[in-house]
């Protein structure tokens, strides 16, 4: 009986990235190597350290086999807000809360999201298989998540990939606000289970709705309805389980 030995080449990349701001070591992430000007724009975004794109005044890649460095230099305004939130975090491809320091860092206050109508459910019957078929397409079936932008029509405005599926959340804010988009009120469709990281990375954007393709977590559920953000489910048979915050907010009432 003989065993299967797929090629290297087929395999999803991994490497470490140093996050460096005006020379300060802030963060070691875990990504796919692609992308990655999209994916520091969008992870400084989240994380409250770039909050006008014009305040990234530079961006280099310094590459050195599975390890890379991605060296951001921030305006002086950032920068000062920068030095006064300084915190050492070492992340996993798997979690964008694993590494912060402390419960503050890790579930922060949160603004409340401009509320936005949710999609309706003939747009999004049709989505699950449209997303799958751009994705698979892109890296070949390799193990990888992915985060799109959906417009009014169930087109996606924007799409990234990578191994981790808060850094592919991350890329797409940032092709967004590199785009001169705003991801205000927007919908935005991850790949993977909806865990409260996410749901934080889209309050702060502020898009109006999250669809994701897996279930999302209690905690995730009750963090959107806090902050007037809309999940949405859509399983695999195209069951559509719609978590409004409108809704879910009256009930406790």
């Amino acid at each position: 009986m003989s065993a299967d030995h797929p090629s290297l080449a087929q395999l999803t990349e991994e490497v470490a990235a140093a996050i460096t701001i005006n020379g300060i070591n802030y963060a070691v992430m875990m990504i796919s190597p692609f992308q990655l000007e999209n994916f520091a724009i969008g992870f400084l975004y989240h994380e409250g350290l770039l909050t006008r794109l014009y305040d990234l005044h530079e961006f280099e890649v310094i590459s050195d086999g599975d390890f890379i460095e991605l060296q951001v230099t921030l305006s002086q305004r950032s920068f000062s807000a920068f030095k006064q939130t300084k915190r050492s975090l070492k992340g996993t491809s798997g979690c964008g809360i694993c590494g912060k320091q402390a419960l503050t860092y890790a579930f922060p206050k949160l603004p409340l999201v401009k509320p936005a109508p949710a999609p309706d459910q003939a747009l999004l019957l049709g989505l699950r298989d449209k997303f799958s078929k751009r994705h698979q397409a892109a890296h070949n079936g390799a193990a990888i998540h992915a985060a799109a932008v959906v417009n009014k029509q169930g087109e996606f405005d924007f799409f990234q990939q990578d191994i981790g599926r808060h850094n592919a959340l991350d890329k797409v804010t940032g092709a967004m606000l590199l785009a001169k988009n705003s991801p205000v009120t927007r919908t935005v469709l991850i790949s993977s289970r909806c865990s409260s990281e996410l749901v934080q990375k889209a309050i702060k954007s502020g898009y109006g709705n999250l669809i994701s393709l897996a279930s999302p977590s209690k905690m995730a559920v009750k963090m959107a309805a806090a902050h007037q953000l809309n999940l949405i489910h859509i399983g695999r048979q195209n069951t559509i389980n719609y978590y409004l915050w409108q809704d879910l907010n009256h009930a406790k009432t």
